[in-house]
């Protein structure tokens, strides 16, 4: 599996926050600090062009997945693999208690390293425990897949950690804007009508 970081572009600098273990082989590994600074580097990127680019906030709003692989893995995945993974993503969003969870565990466990297999049981405890259905079937349509986009795990990972989707009072779901005003929300803790 090719790390992002081994493009040499990347400066060796790690951000603080929650660390993935990333499988590769049978052995599980911490990321390294050049693969963390790549992925944090371009959501950072993808967030920031976002701001002042309607078009592209209405693509990553409709295809997260697929936006996400491109700006940090520089590679498209397959329609399908993006369907799969955009309805994890959009089940998951629409929970507000497996929100609330997923904000409790990212903060408790943001100074230790969490395996993916250590998480997804986890995740999957909680999202049983609050009987969440669209979340259920999109784990198991999403398992069914057979495409590596580790990349686009981990920055969805980077995402929910750093964008401040997590702050308690964005909880609440009532915080809107139109996404007309360019550059004037940067925290990314709105939901965009446009």
């Amino acid at each position: 599996m090719p790390w992002v970081g081994d493009r040499g572009d990347i400066p060796a600098t790690s951000e603080k926050g929650f660390h993935v273990v990333v499988d590769q082989n049978p052995s599980t590994l911490d990321p390294t600090p050049l693969r963390t600074a790549a992925i944090s580097r371009r959501v950072n990127a993808l967030f920031r062009a976002m701001a002042t680019d309607l078009l592209l906030r209405e693509q990553f709003v409709t295809d997260p997945a697929q936006i996400l692989s491109e700006y940090v893995d520089g590679q498209q995945i397959s329609p399908q693999r993006s369907s799969a993974l955009n309805q994890l993503i959009y089940a998951v969003a629409v929970d507000t208690d497996v929100l609330r969870w997923l904000r409790s565990y990212v903060l408790t466990n943001q100074e230790t390293p969490v395996s993916r297999d250590r998480f997804m049981v986890e995740f999957g405890r909680a999202v049983t425990e609050n009987r969440s259905l669209p979340v259920v079937l999109a784990l198991l349509r999403f398992s069914l897949e057979k495409e590596d986009i580790a990349a686009v795990d981990e920055s969805l990972v980077y995402i929910l950690n750093n964008c401040g989707m997590f702050h308690e009072e964005q909880l609440s779901g009532t915080e809107m804007s139109t996404g007309t005003q360019f550059g004037t929300e940067t925290s990314g803790t709105h939901m965009s009508t446009g």
